[in-house]
C-alpha cells in the first residue's frame, strides 16, 4: 500500500520542522504553495517534501485541496490530508496499513480540535473517487464507482494545534457555498453563525430559521436557538429555552444563567450550579468557549452570595481564582470570602 499525505500552505514556515516530522513516514508529501513569503516552500523542500507552487484565483479552499489532491501521484493508493498545524500521532502508518481494507473508502477516526474538543475527521481516503466541496468549510464528496464506505477507527488519532488566526474572506466564501449548496444545512450553520459574530442581525436570523427548517440534529438546533437568542433579542429568553429542550448541555444552562444575572438569582443559581454538574460532558464543537475559563465559577459565586449561601461561594470564588490567578478581582474575592466564612464560624 502506497500512502500520500497532502495539503495546501500559506506562509506556514513555523510549522514546517513539526509537520515533516510526523509525517515522514508517508511514501509521498504534496503541498501547494499558494504564495508563501516567509520561505515556507524552501523549508519543505530542504525536508524532502514535494512542493508545487500554484495561485487559486479567484480563492476557494476546494479549488485549493483539489489541485493538490490532483496533484498526488497516480500509483498512491491513500491519501490522507494533513494540514500544516495537524500532527498524527506515532503508529499511524500502520494503522492505516492495517484498517484499511478492501471495502473501505474513508476512514473516520479521532481529531483533538483542542484538548476539550475532539470528534471524527474524515480526511484519510481512497486516492480515487473522491473531491473536496465547497469554497469554503469543505468536505469531502464521493464520485466514484460503487458505494462509498466509511470505517470507524480509534487507531489513528491526530491533534489540532490552534493558531490565533482566520480563513481568508470567510463571509464571502461561505456566502458563496451558500448559493450553491442552499440545501446543505452544515453550511448554512456556518455562514448563520458568521452574520451573527459580524452583528448583521437581521440576516442571521433568516439563516438561523432556514437552518430550523433543514436540521435534524438536536445538538446543532440548539446551538442555532442559542446564536438566535444573541441577534433576536426580543424574544430572547424564548429562544434559551428552546435551545435547552433540543439538548439541555452545559452551553444551554450557561446561557440561561447569564441571561438570569442580577434579574432572578434563584433561577440564574440554579442554572450556573446545573452548568458546573455538566461540565465533564463537554466536547462538542458547539460548546460555549467560556466553559473552559473562569466564567462560570464566577457566575456562581456571585449568584452563591445573593442566595445567602456563602461556603458555597466561597468555593466557586476558589476555583474561579485557580482558573484566572492574573485576575485581581477573583483574587479579592476569595480573600473577601474567605473572612465571611470565618465570621460565620
Amino acid at each position: 500500500m502506497k500512502i500520500a499525505v497532502y495539503t495546501i500552505a500559506l506562509n506556514e514556515i513555523h510549522e514546517v520542522d513539526g509537520w515533516a516530522a510526523a509525517n515522514q513516514e508517508a511514501d509521498h508529501r504534496v503541498v501547494v504553495d499558494t504564495g508563501s513569503t516567509d520561505g515556507t516552500a524552501d523549508a519543505l523542500r530542504e525536508k524532502g517534501v514535494t512542493v508545487f507552487d500554484a495561485a487559486i484565483i479567484p480563492w476557494r479552499f476546494d479549488d485549493a485541496f483539489n489541485t493538490a489532491l490532483a496533484l498526488v501521484p497516480r500509483d498512491v493508493d491513500v491519501c490522507f490530508r494533513l494540514d500544516m498545524d495537524e500532527r498524527p500521532r506515532p503508529g499511524w502508518r500502520q494503522a492505516i496499513e492495517t484498517e484499511f481494507d478492501e471495502t473501505a473508502t474513508l476512514l473516520r477516526y479521532p481529531y483533538y480540535w483542542s484538548r476539550q474538543i475532539s470528534f471524527y475527521c474524515d480526511r484519510i481516503h481512497r486516492r480515487r473517487g473522491y473531491r473536496w466541496k465547497g469554497p469554503t468549510h469543505e468536505g469531502l464528496v464521493w464520485r466514484g464507482e460503487g458505494h462509498e464506505h466509511h470505517k470507524f477507527i480509534e487507531t489513528v488519532t491526530v491533534d489540532h494545534f490552534q493558531k490565533p488566526r482566520t480563513r481568508p474572506n470567510d463571509m464571502a466564501l461561505l456566502r458563496e457555498a451558500c448559493r450553491e449548496y442552499p440545501d446543505d444545512s452544515r453550511l448554512l450553520l456556518y455562514f448563520a453563525r458568521e452574520l451573527a459574530w459580524h452583528k448583521q442581525d437581521d440576516e442571521a436570523q433568516a439563516a438561523l430559521r432556514r437552518f430550523q427548517q433543514l436540521s435534524n440534529y438536536p445538538n446543532d438546533l440548539a446551538y442555532s436557538y442559542r446564536l438566535l437568542a444573541g441577534v433576536d433579542r426580543a424574544n430572547q429568553l424564548a429562544h434559551l429555552e428552546t435551545a435547552k429542550r433540543f439538548d439541555p448541555n452545559a452551553s444551554a444552562d450557561l446561557e440561561l444563567a447569564t441571561y438570569w444575572y442580577e434579574q432572578d438569582w434563584p433561577l440564574c443559581y440554579q442554572h450556573i450550579t446545573e452548568c458546573l454538574n455538566k461540565l465533564q460532558e463537554i466536547g462538542n464543537w458547539t460548546d460555549d468557549l467560556r466553559l473552559k475559563t473562569a466564567y462560570p465559577y464566577d457566575i456562581a459565586c456571585i449568584a452563591a452570595w445573593n442566595m445567602g449561601e456563602i461556603g458555597a461561594a466561597h468555593r466557586y470564588a476558589q476555583e474561579a481564582a485557580k482558573r484566572n490567578p492574573e485576575d485581581q478581582r477573583l483574587a479579592t474575592n476569595v480573600l473577601l470570602l474567605q473572612h465571611a466564612v470565618s465570621q460565620l464560624e
